[in-house]
């Protein structure tokens, strides 16, 4: 697979674990929450059980700890092109399920609108700048009139730490350095 994602080296169960303490101790201290409130909301006023779609799902840890807020009979599927890591079916929530899917691609039609809910997180890492029409698209095609799209990402002029350390500048410098030469956007 030609990707420029820079974080999918090394065995799985390194790049599980990862994934998992990304989830866990990076976004979830700053989002809060697995959703907005309000589209959390949203999803119990539905006159049908609320379908979501986790799109680049990593492991379809979001997934999983979704379902446990959700009622049961909510629909919770995640695609990722790359499936070697997804999280065991024996360890999700029956109504979560993980399967093949790549944003660069078109998803089968039977798929159009089906879902109320997308979520993405960290595309930034995985696109290259002349790939954000195309998956946004993709994207789009899934999404129910009316439905919500959660999108979680940053970009390379909005990372520091305070103090700027010497390492963090390398890092920084490296992490640039590498989206330029496999075309990643970095504005």
């Amino acid at each position: 697979m030609d990707s420029p994602y820079t974080l999918n080296r090394g065995p799985n169960a390194g790049e599980e674990q990862r994934l998992h303490n990304q989830h866990y101790n990076m976004w979830m201290p700053v989002a809060k929450h697995l959703l907005p409130p309000h589209i959390f909301g949203s999803l119990v006023e539905l006159d049908h059980p609320p379908a979501i779609a986790d799109l680049a799902t990593g492991t379809g840890i979001w997934l999983r700890d979704l379902a446990a807020k959700l009622p049961s009979n909510a629909r919770l599927d995640g695609y990722d092109y790359d499936p070697s890591k997804f999280i065991e079916a024996s360890e999700l929530p029956d109504n979560v399920r993980l399967l093949s899917g790549d944003i660069l691609k078109p998803f089968s039609e039977r798929l159009r609108a089906q879902y109320d809910v997308i979520h993405v997180r960290m595309l930034i890492l995985g696109l290259k700048a002349d790939q954000w029409a195309e998956a946004a698209r993709n994207i789009k095609m899934l999404l129910r009139p009316g439905g919500w799209l959660v999108w979680e990402d940053y970009g390379h002029s909005g990372i520091t730490c305070v103090p700027v350390t010497k390492e963090f500048a390398l890092w920084s410098n490296a992490e640039v350095q590498y989206a330029r030469s496999v075309g990643r956007d970095i504005m």
